[in-house]
């Protein structure tokens, strides 16, 4: 019979610990003691691998990232603008770009947070110009929901000084009322309806971000934002059976509303299937377009913006439960969140409901979304990226990424990366959330509570993600019927000193019982 076992080795299931697992095909036959496992493996004919020591998880589950997205982050096409500490310094990557790059090509980057710049300012479509006149440029935050644009940009986008606010964006402008260069939310899609993607781009892009995160223990992802290019791409490469991880799509809510009459909920191909659709209900803390009950403590002009209004979400939301499709909406803000509670209230029965990022969760809201058993899909390293959160928040920082109060009040946490944003390797995720930036961060001083144990972060990013991506079934545990999606790791995560979580390796990933990354023939863990 088709199949291995899987022997000398601690398991973990994530809740109970075994030393052995059996699998045939894709599934797991037997979790048990060694010699339950050796008697399984003999009765069937299957091959057993002595891991030497090795520690064996089922597989982590990324419940919320951007995949193409991802991909085109990792490729030599896009900037890398994370480790920029001064406009000065991004302006010389730009120049560099642009000298290699032929007139009139785009130049697209990504990461770079005005928080870090020696200047303590936003980038603007005059530094660009001075590097790169002949090039648009194209440069988001590390956020996503901003981004700096240079002159030609602008002129491409048909964006000028006379150019409205769209509902639910901003377009930043001087004292004279000219565009400064800075985008905000909703208003960046002049902008990108005129950068485009060929198919062969987001299929290598999707392999691209594929292959690294099985290379780093992820067996399945949500991805998140998905458009129907992408979708395309993705089925496209599931029907080549060369996709090493499973994803589930969660489509724009434009996408849902091109295929809901065509594709229904589930639909799936290998793979790759289709669980729900992302609403963009407010923007980000870095760019002060969460929207917040009171205004910003570091700037009392704004309290941000929802990007939709509370009639079209209702709306949005009916929809997406008259069809069966999950919600997963974007609410980072404790407004955002506010209003995504009520509407779920007045429409009733939805199909298991999750709110990205919950980052601003006063009492009043975790009681809500108890009662109306919201899922809370949520990325620890946020933080520590976002070092400045006191500073914005003031008092109600308090309230901000409160993980283990959430665990505590029996919310479903879901754990995520929402890379490129963030880190894609779990390892620095789960080190985020148990460490919760001890030393590094000012957010630990006022909630050290909010560190989680290294059970209940692994629990989050297997049991608690299939549960937000409707996988509980099938994956998140290695029990006997499951999908065999599994990690080996060198070192116990248990066991290792909290400092030394970031340094575990990931000797082999299993997909459906495949070995897609490393090998099980291991001469020590």
């Amino acid at each position: 019979m088709k199949g291995y076992a899987l022997v000398n080795c601690t398991v973990y299931s994530p809740r109970e610990k075994y030393e052995g697992v059996a699998i045939c095909f894709n599934r797991v036959v037997k979790v048990g003691s060694e010699n339950e496992v050796r008697r399984v493996a003999r009765a069937l004919g299957l091959k057993i691998y002595d891991l030497k020591g090795a520690v064996v998880l089922p597989g982590f589950i990324d419940s919320h990232m951007h995949l193409a997205g991802l991909g085109f982050s990792l490729s030599l096409v896009e900037l890398d603008l994370r480790n920029v500490y001064s406009i000065a310094e991004l302006k010389a990557i730009v120049a560099k770009e642009a000298s290699r790059k032929p007139r009139g090509h785009w130049i697209i980057g990504r990461g770079w947070d005005q928080e870090k710049f020696a200047e303590r300012r936003y980038p603007s479509r005059w530094d660009l110009d001075e590097v790169a006149p002949h090039h648009p440029v194209f440069l988001k935050r590390i956020c996503g929901h901003v981004a700096v644009v240079n002159s030609l940009a602008l002129k491409l986008a048909g964006i000028t000084r006379d150019t409205p606010d769209p509902p639910g964006g901003k377009i930043d402008r001087d004292d004279r009322g000219e565009p400064t260069g800075i985008i905000r939310e909703s208003a960046l899609r002049p902008i990108y309806s005129i950068i485009e993607q060929e198919n062969e781009d987001y299929e290598n892009a999707v392999l691209r971000a594929a292959f690294q995160l099985v290379s780093q223990g992820v067996t399945c992802v949500g991805a998140v934002s998905c458009d129907i290019e992408e979708l395309k791409a993705l089925f496209r490469l599931a029907k080549k059976d060369v996709l090493p991880l499973r994803v589930r799509t969660y489509l724009r809510y434009s996408s849902f509303a091109e295929v809901k009459d065509v594709l229904p909920v589930d639909f799936s191909l290998k793979n790759v299937s289709i669980a729900g659709v992302k609403i963009l209900l407010d923007g980000s803390l870095g760019a002060r377009t969460a929207f917040l009950r009171e205004p910003y403590s570091d700037d009392q002009s704004t309290r941000g913006v929802p990007v939709v209004k509370p009639e079209e979400l209702k709306e949005m939301l009916k929809t997406v439960s008259r069809y069966g499709w999950q919600p997963a909406v974007h609410a980072i803000g404790d407004a955002a969140l506010e209003l995504y509670l009520k509407i779920l209230k007045e429409i009733g029965h939805v199909n298991r409901p999750r709110v990205e990022h919950a980052s601003v969760t006063p009492p009043d809201l975790l009681e809500e979304m108890r009662e109306l058993d919201v899922v809370p899909v949520v990325q620890p390293h946020f933080v520590i990226s976002d070092f400045w959160i006191i500073d914005r928040l003031g008092e109600r920082a308090k309230y901000v990424y409160l993980f283990k109060t959430m665990i505590k009040k029996g919310l479903k946490v879901a754990f995520s990366t929402d890379a490129p944003v963030e880190p894609s390797d779990p390892l620095e995720t789960i080190h985020a959330a148990v460490t919760r930036g001890e030393g590094l961060v000012k957010l630990f001083e006022i909630t050290p509570g909010e560190k989680l144990s290294i059970r209940e972060a692994l629990e989050a990013y297997t049991i608690g993600s299939s549960l937000a991506c409707r996988l509980e079934n099938m994956c998140g545990t290695i029990r006997e019927g499951s999908l065999a999606d599994i990690v080996v790791l060198n070192r116990d995560p248990y066991k290792v000193n909290l400092s030394e979580l970031k340094n575990i390796r990931v000797l082999a990933t299993i997909v459906d019982g495949r070995v897609v990354y490393g090998t099980l023939n291991l001469k020590h863990p």
